[in-house]
């Protein structure tokens, strides 16, 4: 996946900075579970979340890492849904990925208000 995403930011009509993308995804996504936005997320996950607290309830540590985990899986399936959002939008040029960017949180925003919501990473053999 993650040479696919690579090799897709360095198109020649729609690049994009990938590093970049994935500083701001983190901080995206840090700050919508800090401020309780990706709570639907979280809640949609709530069967995993309760076997972990039934597995790990003596290991904090190991609990504290599935947890980081679960944000960095949401981080990944937040990467890769830029990924599709920004060739869907084709922007004009590289100047545009502030706006495109914006356009993508408030779009993350908009489906976390749907309480079914879950980004999971659909994993394809290739």
């Amino acid at each position: 996946m993650s040479r696919r995403l690579l090799s897709r930011s360095h198109h020649p009509r729609f690049c994009y900075p990938l590093a970049l993308l994935s500083i701001h995804i983190t901080y995206m996504t840090y700050h919508m579970c800090r401020d309780g936005r990706a709570n639907t997320h979280f809640y949609n996950l709530a069967e995993k979340i309760l076997k972990l607290d039934d597995e790990s309830h003596v290991h904090v540590i190991g609990w504290r890492n599935e947890m980081l985990n679960l944000f960095y899986e949401l981080c990944s399936v937040l990467t890769v849904e830029f990924d599709k959002f920004w060739f869907k939008s084709q922007p004009k040029d590289i100047m545009e990925f502030g706006k495109v960017r914006a356009e993508f949180e408030n779009s993350v925003d908009r489906s976390f208000q749907n309480h079914s919501t879950c980004y999971k990473m659909k994993l394809v053999a290739v």
